[in-house]
């Protein structure tokens, strides 16, 4: 971690290059749905208190650790191993519990639940990229930490199941359930719907500064422009799924991903080959309207799931028994190959191995 020479701008050392990120980024997203294997079975069997806590725990300790780290294994431990298990044994269970608590208004209640991730998608990158000149990466981290402590600790007092755990109840996933066809489809839909949504939130940053039409603090906003419309796209839908059919609204706001995607993304990456001399003003733009179109429909992607997991069973079997956890434990492991599998196709990781210089003398 070093500073430019005018002493103005933080360098980030582990995170240079879309080969670094690649191998930064994916730990946390992979086990955030491979832990989910778990957590599902025992939020059924012992309710949410005991997994909030520990996965509050563990993001704390992520994120504290991380203020301190300075080499690439510390990021791998704190970011991808820590902040990834505490974050599935948070999420989990926060979502989960809604199901107990609403049936006719669950895709409202969850988007209005999911909505706070994008809410913090905004706020965040923000605070740490003026944070990290004027206080420096160690103290951000911390100032965030803070925050986090606050939160967690509402979340903690709040987050409760309606429903009783089931006594006696087995703590192991029910493989049964894939013999039902609808869940089996819907799984299915659930893996393919990660492979497409995973890489445009993973890569827009480093394609934006990669184009050379933005700036490095630009590309960090359009962060919060895509989180922006997310948070709209989180709760939006599923309002309207409660009214018009929750699967409807998941294929609709599905579609305007691939809309977008193909109408402003590729675009734009066309643009940025390096052949289209003064296209500048053109990447821009067409990379904020992806942003807001591209936001806008992934956010469903976290609402509506859920919600149409919550139509294969009534409301006692997906709050007592393991229905909701059995389907978040199939979901999480292919969601996890998914994240997986496809970001090792899009990944540049072999221009590491090439490139071994590029670990040096890159901002964040």
């Amino acid at each position: 971690m070093s500073r430019r020479s005018d002493g103005s701008s933080l360098y980030i050392s582990f995170c240079p290059s879309d080969a670094a990120c690649w191998y930064v980024i994916r730990p946390p997203q992979y086990n955030s749905y491979t832990d989910v294997s778990q957590v599902g079975p025992v939020f059924d069997r012992h309710g949410p208190r005991l997994l909030v806590a520990a996965g509050s725990i563990l993001v704390l300790l992520c994120t504290f650790l991380m203020s301190i780290s300075t080499q690439y294994w510390h990021f791998m431990l704190t970011f991808g191993v820590l902040g990834g298990t505490g974050t599935s044994l948070i999420f989990t269970p926060a979502i989960a519990a809604i199901g107990h608590w609403f049936m006719a208004k669950r895709g409202n209640a969850t988007g209005v639940a999911a909505a706070g991730g994008s809410i913090g998608g905004v706020i965040y990158p923000l605070m740490l990229q003026r944070l990290f000149v004027s206080v420096g990466w160690g103290w951000a981290l911390r100032i965030q930490a803070f925050t986090f402590l606050l939160l967690l600790i509402i979340a903690n007092m709040f987050i409760r199941s309606r429903l009783p755990p089931k006594p006696g109840g087995n703590s192991m996933p029910d493989f049964k359930i894939l013999r039902r066809n609808a869940f089996s489809l819907l799984t299915v839909g659930t893996y393919l719907m990660e492979w497409a949504l995973f890489t445009p939130i993973a890569y827009l940053t480093i394609y934006s500064i990669q184009s050379g039409a933005m700036s490095r603090e630009f590309a960090v906003q359009l962060v919060a422009i895509f989180n922006a419309s997310s948070c709209i796209g989180r709760w939006a839908p599923g309002w309207a799924a409660d009214r018009f059919g929750r699967f409807n609204l998941m294929l609709i706001t599905l579609t305007i991903c691939m809309i977008s995607a193909f109408a402003f993304w590729l675009p734009g990456a066309v643009l940025s080959d390096g052949s289209h001399p003064g296209t500048n003003k053109a990447i821009v733009a067409l990379t904020i309207v992806y942003c807001i179109f591209g936001g806008f429909g992934s956010g469903a992607n976290i609402s509506l799931t859920p919600v149409c997991v919550g139509l294969m069973c009534d409301t006692q079997e997906y709050g007592r028994v393991s229905r909701h956890a059995a389907t978040c434990l199939f979901e999480s492991i292919t969601n996890a190959l998914a994240v997986l599998f496809n970001l090792l196709l899009t990944g540049s990781h072999r221009n590491l191995d090439r490139h071994p210089h590029r670990w040096r003398d890159h901002s964040c």
